[in-house]
């Protein structure tokens, strides 16, 4: 029997992971396509290019060619509105307008919904374990972070369904770390303060954990503080020094911006480990090679609001747990983020010098904990560990004059229930009843986030016009709210509502979920190998070309490097027509190592300047591409 997988949809990276009972272990499966060794983290990247779907590394890639049909991000546009998605549209290439729709929901490119690119991303974890682990996948695991609001919630679903797999749980991402932390922890409960601090978002989930119970006592988060929003201050910074260093500003097109982008993300990784590191750019301004070297001071100088900010979720959380600092027995931090060292520094200070707990693997323990998890469903594993989650938003309903009546508290245990009586006007023809409901801790409906509608009819009249209509509001154990209508409380007569929310309707699922398998259709392993031969083509061609980019100022064995490759590959091409996909995706890691091995620059440099340089008569040469058929 196997287990449900467990699939960690990051922002920034995903990750996929399932238990192996025979070993007792679980395996974070890894992606081998278009790196230089294998990969445990996939960069959350969609790319359409030539009427190929690319995802993962080799769309990350494509970012710098095509950056307007490169998609990324899209976690922090699920589930949510355009005009609570717009102030962020400025650090992104592709584009994002609202639909026609009565909600307003974004529309990636004219295209996609957020939810239609997350199930390709989705897709590639189920391919990557069908590929790699050789297990067919029908149930999943999927972690969100402990923040996500109803909707957000539900359109993460709606991604798996269209992706067609069903979700066995959905789990936070805290609460998942957390159960990692149990199979470790002793009889005696501890109090336990775990710190998320990733791509999208900032989370903090104070727990009560022992052997046998992993108990959340208060959580909290930010979507508005992203380790996203680091890098894109630390280029957007980078970019005013260039300014004032060559009076040349490198935002003028968004290739030059997605390049100092992925430069100034790899900076910022090295500063956590080094004081200072060196920016070489090349490309991004005209003829003009930048380098500048930023210190770890200059960083911090730079994000030092943002930083602060991040610390905010803490008192809340520790607020909701009825809790202090001095009541924290551990901290462990999680996310890529909680490793920059001015954030392990802030945390210290706010726990009063306590040493960070670092034994958990920042990136992995959340998936890992999802597949452990997912093995307890499907009753693998030998003890079991019960796990009592809270909500992280307060549900109420609107009364008039847009007052919020509260509900569901925030920090109420899940699954919960809440039975309400509701009563129409004294009103003779009033037959249907209208109810709006509203997340959020405030009293105006303005103040708070609209979760769903919905209309109860086929009221019948009653005496005096007064008419008593009994619902029951249930969070689930995934944090979603259903509604049920008690026709006959005696006989347990009941009638499911329908919840009006902001996310797709169940006719465009339909239908989205049939062009989504319309798209897979065929063999999916002669599909694989099509597009990984197009891509070792592709990458050929660029590797001869980048020899004529005069801006990466290549050595003459590098020069003798990349032509040897290039012609190299193109034989092995010739000479292999009926390669496999694991043959395939063998050349194409022994090409990039090579190149990784033996030139100064990156993979990522390459490509940029092989689609476009200046040659000798200052004639932008863009790299011949079929963009006729470009989607």
């Amino acid at each position: 029997m196997n287990s449900p997988v467990a699939i960690d949809l990051g922002d920034s990276f995903c990750r996929v992971g399932l238990y192996k009972p025979h070993d007792d272990r679980v395996t974070i499966v890894p992606d081998f396509e278009g790196y230089s060794s294998c990969c445990y983290s996939i960069p959350s990247y969609v790319a359409f290019v030539n009427n190929a779907r690319l995802v993962g590394a080799t769309a990350r890639m494509q970012s710098i060619r095509v950056p307007d049909q490169t998609i990324s991000r899209t976690k922090s546009l699920l589930g949510k509105r355009f005009f609570e998605v717009e102030e962020q549209l400025g650090d992104i290439t592709f584009q994002v307008t609202p639909d026609a729709g009565d909600f307003d929901r974004p529309l990636i490119n004219g295209k996609f919904y957020a939810e239609e690119i997350i199930a390709v991303l989705v897709n590639k974890m189920r391919e990557i374990i069908t590929h790699t682990a050789k297990q067919s996948v029908k149930d999943v695991v999927i972690t969100v972070p402990a923040c996500f609001k109803d909707a957000q919630r539900q359109a993460t679903l709606d991604a798996a369904e269209i992706a067609g797999v069903r979700v066995a749980a959905m789990l936070n991402e805290t609460t998942a770390a957390a159960f990692v932390y149990a199979f470790n922890a002793k009889e005696e409960a501890l109090n336990v303060l775990f710190y998320d601090f990733g791509g999208g978002h900032v989370s903090v989930a104070v727990a009560s954990i022992s052997k046998s119970a992993v108990r959340i006592l208060g959580s909290a988060g930010s979507q508005k503080v992203s380790g996203n929003g680091i890098s894109d201050r630390f280029t957007a910074s980078v970019a005013e020094l260039i300014v004032k260093k060559y009076n040349q500003d490198p935002f003028i097109n968004k290739k030059a911006y997605n390049l100092l982008h992925l430069i100034c993300e790899r900076s910022k990784l090295d500063l956590s480990s080094n004081q200072n590191s060196e920016l070489v750019i090349r490309g991004v301004l005209p003829e003009i090679p930048v380098r500048m070297v930023i210190t770890r001071s200059q960083f911090e100088e730079m994000c030092l609001d943002i930083f602060k900010t991040a610390m905010e979720p803490i008192d809340e959380a520790l607020r909701m747990a009825g809790l202090k600092t001095d009541d924290i027995e551990d901290v462990v931090i999680l996310g890529g983020s909680a490793r920059i060292p001015k954030i392990n520094l802030l945390l210290r200070e706010k726990f009063h010098g306590r040493r960070i707990n670092k034994r958990l693997h920042s990136e992995e323990t959340v998936v890992y904990g999802a597949a452990l998890y997912a093995a307890q469903l499907a009753k693998m594993l030998p003890t079991l560990v019960r796990v009592h989650d809270v909500t992280n938003h307060a549900i109420g309903i609107e009364q008039p004059h847009c007052v919020v009546s509260l509900m569901i508290p925030r920090n109420s245990p899940v699954p919960c229930t809440v039975r309400r009586t509701f009563s129409t006007t004294p009103d003779d023809d009033q037959s249907h009843l209208i109810l709006r409901l509203y997340e959020g801790v405030y009293a105006k409906t303005t103040e708070n986030t609209f979760l769903g509608s919905f209309d109860i009819n086929g009221l019948l009249p009653a005496l005096g016009g007064i008419h008593e209509v009994i619902v029951d509001f249930e969070v689930e154990k995934n944090g979603i709210l259903k509604a049920t209508r008690i026709l006959d409380p005696r006989w347990h007569n009941v009638k499911h509502i329908d919840i009006i929310k902001p996310c797709l309707s169940t006719a465009f699922k339909q239908v989205a979920c049939r062009e989504f398998a319309r798209s897979l259709s065929g063999d999916a392993q002669m599909r694989r190998l099509f597009e990984h031969r197009r891509y070792l083509e592709f990458f050929a061609y660029l590797l001869r070309a980048a020899t004529g980019a005069k801006a990466l100022d290549l050595q003459e064995q590098e020069v003798r490097c990349l032509l040897h490759e290039s012609e190299a590959s193109f034989r092995w091409l010739r000479s292999n027509p009926r390669a496999q996909l694991e043959e395939m995706d063998a050349k194409i890691m022994s090409v990039q190592n090579t190149i990784t091995a033996n030139l100064r620059c990156t993979i990522e440099e390459i490509v940029y300047h092989a689609l476009h340089f200046t040659d000798p008569e200052g004639e932008i040469k863009y790299f011949p591409v079929d963009s006729e058929n470009s989607e």
